[in-house]
């Protein structure tokens, strides 16, 4: 989106646009990926963790005996890592698993942590037996209230004995004690405070919680996991994708305006290739088509735009529904339309009509038939009551019953190019334009072939139709280098392929289908073009 705007700031509205084009790739990960770590976590062998506080005094009791500041006792959060750090030893861990009996892996787990509002070490373990769990943890933690006291035991029974040595040595000599018995006395009060100052279990473990696996939990953490690999997914498409979804980008590339906004035609439609104009006259879809006829007239007022040539960037945009869709509108109000098959490629409107693909245009140019026989009038609205289909083109009698004519491709020639772009071509089109209001061409795509470049020199305006989300920004950019050499004047663009909502917005669906609607009596219901050129029921609706 930026490419295509570089002066305009992507907006929330962009966004929320792109999140609503790429759902299914963001839910395929938001769905995939709780439910297969809740898979995955419910497999797992489940892991028992228990804990036990040990109380620390604040002040050592070497401090309190001997008389002097410790600066770890004067930074209580230094203090208290220190001794986390002194109960990780690898000498305190060695007798705790010469006591239990457990090799140093089962430790591996274990943590020592400092609480943060009390005096105290909070030490665990985490094993596979919720009642092993809770014995190594009460004996890591009783191994430590002995280790460090030991340890400074040693120290304090070493400096007593170097101590008694001195006084010994200097009584023999006459030398004055008083001073080294004082130290000494210090020392002994020091071992004293000892056995009473040690650390001290206040809260043994007396069982074991499970910690993993935790199923819901991991699911939770899929789901948020999957959220973030789906957006991101999201936006990487659609940075990859060079295809034209917003319409504002079709008017920026192109120049030109957009004259209608034409939904998808229904599956069952499609496969029976039918137009929604015709099957269901009174539907939202037909609505849509007659704002084109509308826009097309208002835009035909101050010019004599009437032979009107429709093309499209690719296949599969909707350019020959849209064309007949939009004769069968323009008929319906009172224009005698003639609707021709130029796509020599690929015809399809015989296909819309129930009609014969011979005789058509090349038979006409070539001479092996007259312009009035392969010209086949259609009349709108038909009712074949043997089909009971609402709507379905009859053949007419005579052309004067007709408003509608279709003039299809005839038998595929060699070189099509050839034949649209020669002067019989444009005698042919301009004896058309003679006899009927307006006339439709429906040629091929025009980056494909030469042909439709070829055709714009014979017709007054074109008519472009792309679709929604499938025409590269490359592809277009190149039909509009080609529209600025069309010696036609280009009159805007349709925009086909959308959904109900992005077609009619706020102000529609209030289209009525009427498609096999019957009266109380069970007459058929149709539609008749009125003088006014609305499309009105024959029959009024019977009040209930």
């Amino acid at each position: 989106m930026t490419e295509a705007f570089p002066n305009r700031p992507t907006s929330l509205a962009d966004y929320l646009e792109i999140l609503h084009r790429r759902i299914w790739i963001i839910l395929i990960p938001v769905v995939l990926a709780p439910i297969l770590t809740y898979v995955i976590a419910s497999r797992e062998k489940p892991v028992y963790s228990a804990s036990a506080n040990v109380y620390i005094n604040l002040t050592p009791a070497l401090s309190q005996a001997l008389g002097f500041f410790s600066q770890t006792a004067g930074d209580p959060e230094r203090y208290f890592e220190t001794e986390a750090t002194i109960a990780r030893s690898p000498g305190l861990l060695a007798s705790v698993t010469k006591s239990q009996h457990v090799s140093p892996g089962e430790l591996a787990s274990s943590s020592v942590t400092p609480s943060a509002v009390a005096n105290l070490l909070t030490f665990s373990v985490e094993t596979g037996d919720p009642a092993r769990a809770a014995t190594l943890v009460n004996a890591y933690a009783t191994a430590f209230t002995k280790f460090e006291p030991a340890q400074d035991a040693r120290t304090l029974r070493t400096t007593q004995k170097v101590l008694a040595n001195k006084i010994r040595s200097a009584r023999a000599r006459g030398a004055p004690t008083a001073e080294l018995e004082a130290e000494k006395s210090q020392i002994d009060n020091a071992l004293l405070l000892l056995r009473g100052n040690k650390p001290q279990v206040i809260e043994p473990a007396s069982g074991a919680a499970k910690v993993s696996p935790q199923p819901k939990h991991d699911a939770m953490l899929g789901l948020v996991l999957g959220l973030v690999i789906g957006l991101g997914l999201a936006f990487l498409a659609e940075a990859l994708d060079k295809r034209v979804r917003s319409e504002r980008e079709i008017e920026d590339i192109l120049g030109l305006p957009l004259l209608a906004r034409l939904p998808t035609p229904p599956r069952a439609l499609r496969r029976a290739r039918e137009l929604p104009i015709l099957v269901e006259p009174r539907s939202a879809s037909a609505e849509a088509v007659k704002k084109l006829r509308t826009n097309l007239e208002f835009l035909n007022l101050d010019r004599e735009t009437r032979v009107i040539m429709i093309t499209s960037a690719l296949e599969q945009e909707g350019k020959s529904t849209t064309i007949a869709s939009l004769a069968v509108a323009l008929a319906r109000s009172g224009r005698r339309v003639a609707l021709v098959d130029l796509d020599l490629r690929k015809p399809y409107l015989h296909r819309f009509f129930q009609i014969s693909q011979v005789p058509g245009v090349i038979d006409v140019i070539s001479g092996r038939h007259k312009l009035a026989t392969a010209l086949k009038p259609i009349v709108l609205p038909g009712y074949d009551r043997r089909s009971s289909r609402l709507g379905s083109p009859t053949r007419a009698r005579s052309d004067a019953s007709s408003l509608l004519a279709v003039l299809p491709a005839g038998p595929l020639g060699p070189d099509p190019a050839f034949l649209v772009g020669g002067a019989k071509m444009t005698a042919l089109l301009e004896q058309l334009k003679n006899d009927w209001d307006f006339v439709l061409v429906d040629a091929p795509p025009l980056p494909a072939v030469d042909d439709g470049l070829a055709l714009s020199a014979s017709v007054d305006g074109v008519l472009v139709v792309t679709r929604s989300g499938l025409v590269p920004r490359q592809m277009l950019q190149e039909m509009s280098r080609l529209l600025d050499s069309s010696p036609a004047e280009v009159l805007g663009f349709v925009l086909t392929g959308l959904n109900r909502s992005e077609a009619y917005g706020y102000g529609y669906g209030y289209g009525t289908d009427y498609r096999g609607s019957r009266g109380n009596d069970g007459a058929q219901v149709i539609q008749a073009p009125t003088q006014d050129g609305e499309d009105r029921p024959r029959r009024a609706w019977s009040q209930r």
